[in-house]
């Protein structure tokens, strides 16, 4: 594209130097994924010898990832991989200055620290915890707003800048003043830029204008979904479950989170921590009803969750005492039993029965598909949440059984298909302490 630009005699004017083919989209693209894969990779075989440490870093270990990230970027287009990192170099591609020399230090600090926007997501579920469990709605706006909303934006703009700029570059090569190309080899483009200076310029102008505009539009519209999200009465609510769920559980130094689950899912996670049933804190045979529960027992058996995550590593007595696990126990119990029979949001019968889908039906019956409980699983789960990868390990279990009515679902299940409103509790009633929604992962 470059070469259209130019006057037909720019070749020769400049010969034997010839300007080289810049890489466009896809190029940059497939290497980013490729770099990525590749430090994804490192951090995962370092995992098992190195987990002590990346423990050791709690809350720090993204801000980890984050800086090896960016000494990987820093060398690798600086003085080590005088321009490519190994996903340029494996797709032919480096990254230069106007007269196709690598770049020094600085444009490669300056490109990296701006191609890391594009990790701020990942730090947005960290910044948001403690606004949403404090109820701050505006807070919580505001962190979006700068972590995830305009970091989006910019990665939009920019893909918008690489498609229309004449050079293809992005915002970190405006600034840095890099090009990325093709082709490896000396060459000084600083000649070809001036004389195709009139005919860049109005092609440059044209995607900034478009770069800008997207920017403007795609920030302005993630902004004002989210903050409708946020104040809306379900994101009220939400809120409202998160700050009292988190309040009710609160259990050391530990940050609890709640998800539905199948028990089968339960039972392979364990297995991959080397958990085993013999381990588990199992107390399905001192229920009053454990006949019944062992004929329900089976891998499909809805279960709910509650896991206590911890940056530090867990030590084995760290779960707490016999006298602080049977309270906890105890209360976790009650709670759950509490919101599924006052039919209390999440585990009210609206929020936990959806429609399947046409595909999802059999013979046009069964159009309604409920997520019925059985039993509960306490988990205790050392976690590392580094820039490219989360991983967890529990540590210890307790399988728990739910005591609810004989025929409770069932009878639930017939309300709901035939129309029957749920029993809402009073408006004017206080929210309980355990009412909240599921908290869920980071990505």
């Amino acid at each position: 594209m470059t070469e259209q630009l130019l006057p037909a005699d720019a070749l020769a004017k400049n010969a034997p130097r010839t300007i080289l083919p810049l890489a466009g989209f896809w190029f940059r693209l497939g290497a980013l994924l490729i770099d990525i894969f590749i430090l994804r990779m490192a951090l995962q075989l370092t995992y098992s010898a190195l987990r002590p440490f990346y423990l050791s870093l709690g809350p720090g270990s993204t801000v980890f990832g984050l800086l090896v990230a960016f000494a990987y970027l820093v060398l690798a287009e600086g003085p080590v991989g005088k321009g490519m990192t190994l996903g340029k170099a494996i797709l032919g591609i480096r990254t230069t200055d106007a007269r196709g020399d690598e770049p020094t230090t600085t444009a490669a600090a300056i490109r990296a620290a701006l191609l890391l926007v594009i990790a701020l997501p990942f730090l947005a579920g960290q910044i948001e915890a403690p606004l949403l469990v404090g109820g701050n709605r505006s807070g919580v706006v505001a962190a979006r707003a700068l972590f995830s909303s305009l970091p989006s934006a910019f990665i939009i703009a920019n893909v918008f800048l690489v498609v229309l700029h004449p050079l293809k570059q992005t915002v970190p090569d405006l600034l840095a003043k890099t090009l990325v190309v093709r082709q490896a080899g000396e060459h000084n483009l600083s000649a070809f830029l001036e004389q195709a200076a009139e005919q860049i310029e109005p092609l440059e102008r044209r995607a900034f204008r478009v770069a800008t505009i997207a920017f403007l539009a795609f920030g302005a519209l993630n902004l004002i979904m989210s903050s409708k999200d946020i104040f809306s009465p379900d994101g009220e609510r939400a809120l409202r479950f998160l700050r009292s769920f988190n309040q009710e559980f609160r259990y050391g130094t530990f940050t609890p989170l709640f998800q539905p689950a199948l028990f089968g899912s339960v039972e392979r996670r364990l297995a991959q921590d080397g958990l085993t049933s013999e381990s588990w804190a199992t107390h399905l045979a001192t229920s009053v009803d454990s006949a019944r529960h062992a004929a329900d027992w089976t891998s499909q058996s809805h279960t709910l969750v509650i896991e206590f995550r911890s940056r530090r590593p867990i030590a084995p007595d760290a779960a707490g005492t016999p006298e602080q696990m049977a309270a906890l126990r105890s209360r976790a119990l009650s709670w759950t039993e509490r919101q599924i029979k006052e039919d209390i949001y999440p585990l009210d019968r609206e929020t936990r029965t959806r429609k399947r889908s046409r595909d999802d039906r059999a013979g046009g019956q069964n159009d309604l598909l409920m997520f019925q409980p059985l039993y509960l699983a306490l988990l205790f789960v050392e976690d590392i949440n580094l820039l490219l990868f989360r991983r967890d390990k529990v540590v210890h279990a307790e399988i728990l059984p739910l005591t609810l009515p004989a025929g409770f679902y069932e009878n639930e299940e017939r309300a709901a298909r035939s129309g029957e409103a749920a029993l809402a509790p009073d408006q004017d009633e206080p929210i309980s302490p355990s009412a909240a929604l599921p908290a869920t992962r980071d990505p």
